[in-house]
């Protein structure tokens, strides 16, 4: 489905866009309390485990290391998720079914599990993630109890197969991934019993900083391609995403000169490999592309349809909820403090900031968390 040309989108341009309602994280002391506990058995537990001898990709290896040399700091922002998702929460912890989408080295599906949820759901579309997942769930004591493989279609079907009925639906960094949030919000739709979905993410694109960030990750990506490193995602593709939507329509239009391929390749920006043929099609047809991209830089890699950090549009994202039946809030988030004396201090007075300015905390933050519940 290319998102620009939905029905839903046609209508979302025509209607007013209701006002994002913005406020901090806030903590209760019993759930803070809960979560503190629970952090302190998982950082025992991964601190144990040899991460080169346990057989996981280097993929998430480095994902682990990195949580575990930064623990404080990481800790700090699955806090403020897990928080304001168990204040969603109708029933106890212990009572509830947690789904961690986009589970990648299953660090939230642990920690979930070490406060006390029930039942503890992990999903990834990658296989090495998945098989990484069970192998450190295995070297640990702590055990989680459901492995999802697939987009969301197939974690829907399972769920209603096996009927696992999730009480909460988190993700850390996963949102500005998905390639048609449309699709994604109109699948889970599908989940018969009421739930909530908590998703936080550090791509905020109203944080001016942030944003030029992130828009110079995208031209990279876009242009220039990315340098094979360390512990870089196998699927992940390292030409640059341009010249890789070049490839695929030259294929489709084997008798286009290097300029007419070159202009297909940039009105394409963003697309999924299946809508670049959707939309080579049409112009094999009329001779035009009618696809335009919302944002500049946005990109995805066209052959998996991740999103080099979406930049999304939240007012827009928080009217299609709408339209699906979700209620929504946005939430700013606090700062996550270092080692550094000197970023802590500045990062004290912007949380003091964000917690007093309602209304422009999240100009202000490094994350937002998006609440749908339905």
């Amino acid at each position: 489905m290319i998102f620009s040309k939905s029905k839903d989108c046609i209508f979302l341009k025509k209607q007013k866009i209701t006002k994002v309602k913005l406020m901090p994280v806030m903590f209760n002391t019993d759930t803070s309390n809960l979560i503190d506990r629970g952090s302190e058995r998982l950082l025992n537990q991964l601190s144990a485990l040899d991460l080169n001898e346990i057989g996981i990709s280097d993929y998430n290896q480095r994902y682990l290391n990195q949580y575990i040399k930064n623990y404080p700091f990481y800790i700090d922002l699955y806090k403020q998720l897990l928080t304001t998702a168990i204040e969603e929460l109708s029933m106890s912890v212990e009572q509830s079914v947690f789904l961690d989408y986009g589970g990648g080295c299953a660090f939230l599906s642990l920690l979930a599990k070490s406060i006390g949820f029930g039942k503890v759901i992990y999903s990834d579309i990658y296989d090495v993630s998945l098989n990484d997942a069970k192998l450190i769930s295995e070297k640990t004591t702590i055990r989680i109890d459901h492995f999802i493989l697939g987009d969301v279609d197939e974690l829907v079907d399972e769920i209603t197969q096996k009927q696992l009925n999730p009480d909460l639906i988190c993700s850390f960094d996963v949102l500005e991934h998905i390639y048609s949030l449309e699709k994604w919000f109109t699948s889970i739709s599908r989940l018969k019993k009421s739930f909530s979905i908590v998703f936080m993410t550090s791509a905020n694109p109203y944080n001016p900083i942030i944003r030029n960030r992130l828009k110079k990750m995208q031209r990279q990506a876009e242009y220039e391609g990315t340098v094979e490193y360390w512990g870089m995602k196998k699927r992940d593709s390292k030409i640059p995403y341009l010249l890789a939507r070049k490839e695929i329509i030259k294929e489709m239009l084997p008798n286009a000169d290097d300029k007419t391929l070159n202009s297909c390749a940039k009105q394409t920006r963003g697309l999924h490999q299946k809508d670049i043929s959707k939309v080579i099609d049409e112009y094999k047809k009329t001779g035009r592309i009618n696809y335009t991209i919302k944002h500049p830089t946005n990109t995805c890699d066209p052959f998996t349809g991740n999103w080099t950090e979406n930049l999304i549009d939240i007012k827009s994202l928080r009217s299609m909820l709408i339209l699906l039946g979700f209620k929504t809030e946005v939430i700013s988030g606090f700062y996550s403090y270092s080692n550094n004396k000197t970023l802590n201090f500045a990062k004290t007075i912007l949380n003091h900031l964000i917690r007093c300015q309602r209304n422009w905390g999240l100009y202000l933050s490094s994350t937002y968390i998006l609440k749908a519940k339905r």
